[in-house]
């Protein structure tokens, strides 16, 4: 195989077998923030003063969470992440609750809820996981 210098772009999915070098600057393009537009259970974004709710997979196959949420129901879902964001297992993380504990579900069929905490504030900001 040649040595290749210069500017290579990848678009799509690419396999690599044997060894692959880079010498310099190797960029990935990071996919940008997708906002939740579907909130259920009366859940809402904070205020305009906060990060909005959304999600982005990385270029390693992890799922990255922003934004704070208010006035839905505890126990109930606040939204659905889409196929292919979707943990294979059940997940829980930590989550501050109007400066208090409370807890994130996110489920196999997408559903992220919040548990335990209160309605008042809800953050999702720090929230990752890996989905491959």
């Amino acid at each position: 195989m040649g040595l290749t210098t210069g500017t290579q772009e990848i678009i799509g999915d690419k396999t690599f077998t044997g060894k692959v070098k880079f010498k310099g600057k190797v960029e990935f393009k990071r996919e940008n923030w997708t906002e939740v537009t579907a909130f259920e259970n009366s859940w809402v974004n904070y205020s305009t003063s906060w990060d909005s709710a959304a999600y982005r997979k990385d270029v390693l196959g992890f799922i990255h969470l922003k934004g704070q949420v208010k006035n839905g129901t505890i126990g109930t879902d606040i939204f659905t992440l889409p196929v292919g964001y979707r943990p294979s297992t059940l997940l829980a993380f930590p989550a501050v609750s109007n400066a208090a504990f409370g807890y994130i579900q996110i489920r196999t069929n997408g559903t992220v809820a919040c548990m335990v905490g209160n309605n008042a504030s809800v953050g999702l900001t720090g929230i990752t996981f890996y989905v491959g």
